[in-house]
């Protein structure tokens, strides 16, 4: 499930929807793409806190994976902790057109980019995979991307790194290098971070679990969101 501004009010009806269907693994995910406000972080933070409400109340937590809540993520990161995030940069998505040429990822093509930038191909069918000079250089530089070269020190050293995700695709759409971070989504992920505190630590107190989901985003991003 893909959300974005104009359908991020149905977030929790849509998720209900797929639960009564029968299903038991939901992935869905902000797009990366620049229309995010602070009022649309407002909602997604009421929305998830329903949703955490329904699995609680409804004895689903242990029956339902629902992507957006992750116990492993929303803290920070060591520096060490320095890959790139996203797959479409490292052969993850591999990728082929109808011309025949290869891509890491099908953002890459032209029929993604809209004009915006020439394709970054790899390859193709003819002369192989990474094999002229071109190719080589756009393999180079997929290949060097790393969290702290694309990212500001305020993302770097962000206190609710863990967990956020970027599209190496849409910053070279943007800024002509993949090596470049886009932040549209950061207020989302600080939507999302706060959501989990909140369901997190309620599943622990109605389990008895002697636990705490710790907070980590400042108290202006929290009376943000929450106010």
């Amino acid at each position: 499930m893909t959300l974005a501004p104009s359908n991020i009010h149905y977030t929790y009806d849509a998720v209900l929807n797929l639960i009564n269907e029968g299903y038991e693994d939901i992935f869905l995910n902000c797009v990366f793409e620049e229309g995010w406000t602070i009022e649309h972080a407002k909602i997604l933070y009421n929305q998830m806190t329903k949703i955490g409400d329904y699995l609680i109340e409804n004895h689903l937590y242990d029956k339902i994976n629902i992507s957006l809540f992750d116990e492993e993520a929303f803290h920070p990161m060591r520096e060490e902790e320095n890959g790139n995030w996203c797959g479409g940069a490292n052969g993850g998505t591999m990728s082929i057109d109808p011309n025949g040429d290869y891509y890491t990822c099908i953002r890459y093509m032209e029929s993604s980019l809209n004009g915006a930038q020439k394709p970054l191909i790899l390859g193709d069918i003819h002369n192989g995979y990474v094999q002229l000079e071109e190719h080589k250089k756009n393999d180079e530089l997929l290949s060097n991307i790393t969290r702290r070269s694309q990212s500001t020190d305020e993302c770097f050293y962000c206190p609710i790194a863990a967990g956020c995700a970027w599209c190496s695709a849409y910053n070279y759409e943007i800024y002509g290098t993949p090596d470049k971070r886009a932040t549209f989504i950061c207020v989302m992920h600080k939507a999302r971070a706060l959501a989990n505190v909140y369901y997190w630590n309620k599943l622990y107190h109605h389990l008895n679990i002697d636990k705490e989901f710790k907070n980590y985003l400042s108290e202006k991003d929290i009376n943000l969101i929450l106010n």
